[in-house]
């Protein structure tokens, strides 16, 4: 549709053409969630960042300490058992620190996909079941290390939170990846209305009468950014739902790990491109207020309307 607008030689003809267009709401988002809700999941966020980032800080305190106190014990040639008990001690410290990492991790990860409009309800759903399971099943064997009594309990605790860590991991990276390539989503839903709403653009072209060098070319263009983004998100996409059906049949980790990345790598070319098509919107703005600062190029009062014949 656009390209038969700029394809009007006449003026006349193409403000026509334009007036056939009517427009209509569109719901950018995949599904609804209330703006005090998206408040309040960047509020957890924050939260969750700033204690990962505080237990973070203490690992290598943490895992001095231990190895401190096993050196100490190895130097210990009679009656060690204050040296043995604190060698449990700093252990379980170790231990439960490696435990809560993971735990504020899985949360900075779950308050991301609660506040993201951009990932549909029953994906986001599936992915939330997961990370609360991990959740609590790493706060049981964090309690379960706080009460060892033996380094064999210990142990158990220490190998139950990295198995869970190891199972939820690759989730944990693919939500990641789906929270990036929900921000595409909304950028590339709205550049497509963008996409429809240039005769705004090429209005103002006319009705002030500024040429501009290859407008036909650089409109051609932007589609083609445009249409490159949503094939790059579509792949991505492709990318994480095959880590997930792999991931499901318990398949090899280094497969799952390598379909993540490639999927990252995929949204970012998908903003790269959304980028450039950006660019050459910005660039028509520029030379239309150079050519007549007075050129009206204000938006309708929503950006989220898409012209329908």
């Amino acid at each position: 549709q656009l390209k038969d607008v700029l394809g009007q030689e006449d003026p006349e003809q193409a403000k026509a053409q334009l007036a056939k267009f009517r427009e209509k709401k569109i719901d950018l988002a995949k599904r609804d969630i209330p703006e005090e809700a998206r408040g309040q999941a960047k509020e957890r966020f924050g939260q969750a960042r700033d204690r990962f980032n505080e237990v973070d800080g203490e690992t290598k305190e943490k895992r001095d300490a231990f190895h401190d106190a096993r050196d100490a014990l190895k130097a210990c040639e009679d009656d060690c058992e204050d040296e043995e008990a604190e060698v449990l001690a700093k252990a379980i410290e170790h231990v439960v620190n490696s435990g809560e990492k993971v735990v504020s991790h899985i949360d900075k990860v779950v308050a991301k996909i609660e506040g993201n409009e951009n990932i549909d309800e029953e994906r986001a759903g599936d992915i939330l079941e997961k990370l609360a399971t991990a959740k609590s099943e790493v706060e049981a064997a964090i309690a379960d290390a706080k009460a060892a009594t033996t380094k064999e309990e210990l142990r158990a605790a220490a190998k139950e939170i990295h198995t869970i860590w190891s199972k939820v991991k690759h989730t944990a990276q693919a939500a990641t990846a789906r929270h990036i390539n929900g921000r595409i989503h909304g950028l590339i839903k709205r550049s497509e209305v963008l996409e429809k709403k240039f005769d705004r653009v090429i209005s103002a072209i006319e009705d002030n009468g500024i040429e501009i060098a290859d407008l036909d070319a650089k409109a051609e263009e932007f589609s083609t950014h445009i249409s490159t983004a949503q094939d790059f998100y579509g792949q991505s996409e492709a990318k994480l739902d095959e880590a997930k059906e792999l991931k499901d049949a318990d398949g090899e980790t280094d497969a799952i790990k390598a379909l993540v990345a490639e999927a990252k790598e995929l949204g970012k070319q998908s903003h790269d491109a959304l980028k450039k098509a950006h660019e050459i919107v910005v660039e028509l703005v520029k030379e239309i207020k150079s050519a007549d600062t007075a050129a009206d190029l204000s938006t309708l009062p929503s950006d989220e309307v898409e012209l329908v014949a």
